[in-house]
């Protein structure tokens, strides 16, 4: 069977052999599936800790295919974790919004959770938003 560069980065993502899918991801750049080479990238380096590095790419597919959920859902991820809550709120509102369209996260069985946590986390930004206005 023949798997494409893109594929086997997805297969090394899962193996949790992140540094060498970034060595395949790289060659990928070029790729007409560039919003999700720059996703699996990104899912690279969240996984290893670097989000102030993902969030570019991830803010990047999300420019590429705004209707897909998830990347809306990582890139509120790394800006949680780099501590812009702001961008956070608004990716999380994006990955909400997108999620009440069809797509082909509606057979996902985690989609669900993932759309509650959401809905949490954005109500709870908003509050510490007023609260940190009045002080």
């Amino acid at each position: 069977r023949h798997v494409s560069p893109l594929g086997r980065a997805i297969e090394l993502i899962a193996d949790g052999n992140f540094a060498r899918a970034r060595l395949v991801l790289a060659r990928c750049a070029d790729s007409a599936e560039t919003a999700d080479v720059a996703a699996a990238t990104a899912a690279c380096l969240l996984a290893q800790e670097r989000p102030s590095e993902a969030a570019p790419l991830l803010a990047r597919a999300c420019a590429l295919e705004p209707a897909w959920p998830l990347h809306h859902w990582n890139l509120a991820a790394a800006c949680h974790a780099i501590g812009d809550a702001t961008a956070c709120h608004q990716a999380l509102r994006r990955f909400i919004a997108t999620s009440a369209e069809p797509t082909g996260l509606a057979g996902d069985p985690d989609q669900p959770a993932r759309v509650a946590q959401a809905v949490r986390l954005v109500a709870e930004l908003e509050r510490t938003a007023r609260l940190s206005a009045f002080r």
